[in-house]
């Protein structure tokens, strides 16, 4: 790969080829730019996450509601229409790739900040990987490397279907999924929805990756790109990886990510024959809230 750059403007196109592409074309050493929405909804897994401590998987067969698990890291995510995607694929070597984390995201997410701010939208960089919106996550973003290859992937909700989110989420305990629920109601999603629309987004970020990437070439799904999206699409389906959340005696611990500063901590123990749960809110390093359950004999 060199440092020139395609794009792929693909529009709305089947929802596991949003997570597919960015993959394909990183297996296939080509540096690029893409821009995409799904066309339906779907739950989608960080690369070492087990579907069965978080997604209610017979709630997610009776609706048909698809589960993939990506290539990427971070947290479980519900992508729908309405949310635009940007991906940025370049070599290891490039010059554009730092291992700084903290100065790779930021040379990436501020232009789209920047886009935002183009369009009106007052929208604030939040380090490491969110942009923020009066207080609330309005873009998550991972990174990873692929292949030969490092990836940027991230969105714009231009709106959140939060009560679709959590329709099939299942934690440890219905308190942590309570929790879990109220954090995300506060914190995820435009306030009242972006008044905005998919080529709005992408011109704009487009404009500003070109300032930072040079120009970006159009280009196009080939022969070879369209075999290797097919066969990256089979291989993505919901497999089971090493538990997320960690189990040790009749301990049982865990973390939900909200947004870059709030997680939501659990921990059940017995304790004086009785089963207790501790569900915290963590802003930073400081906890903000606490909630404690008590549970059956142990």
């Amino acid at each position: 790969m060199n440092d020139s750059f395609a794009i792929y403007n693909l529009g709305r196109i089947p929802w596991w080829q949003t997570q597919a592409v960015y993959t394909a074309l990183a297996l296939l050493a080509r540096s690029a730019v893409v821009f995409c929405e799904p066309d339906r909804p779907f739950y989608c897994l960080g690369y070492h996450q087990n579907a069965a401590e978080l997604l209610d998987q017979e709630y997610c067969e009776t609706k048909q509601i698809p589960v993939i698990q990506r290539q990427l890291g971070g947290g479980l995510v519900y992508l729908h229409p309405g949310q635009f995607f940007y991906q940025v694929i370049m070599p290891r070597t490039s010059r554009f790739f730092t291992l700084n984390r903290a100065a790779f995201y930021r040379r990436f997410l501020v232009p789209v900040t920047l886009a935002l701010q183009d369009l009106g939208i007052p929208a604030v960089y939040q380090p490491i990987a969110d942009i923020c919106l009066a207080g609330r996550k309005i873009s998550g973003n991972g990174a990873g490397e692929i292949g030969p290859a490092v990836v940027i992937s991230g969105n714009v909700l231009a709106r959140f279907d939060a009560p679709g989110f959590l329709a099939g989420l299942r934690c440890h305990s219905p308190l942590w999924t309570q929790v879990i629920g109220e954090e995300v109601r506060r914190l995820v999603g435009p306030p009242d929805g972006l008044n905005l629309d998919y080529a709005q987004v992408v011109t704009a970020i487009g404009r500003r990756y070109a300032e930072v990437l040079g120009d970006l070439v159009p280009a196009a799904i080939d022969a070879e790109l369209a075999a290797k999206l097919d066969e990256v699409g089979r291989s993505m389906q919901t497999w089971s990886r090493p538990a997320g959340q960690q189990t040790t005696g009749r301990r049982r611990i865990g973390s939900f990510k909200i947004t870059e500063a709030v997680h939501v901590d659990y921990l059940s123990t017995c304790r004086s024959g009785l089963w207790w749960e501790v569900v915290g809110v963590r802003q930073h390093e400081s906890y903000t809230r606490i909630v404690v359950g008590k549970g059956g004999y142990c």
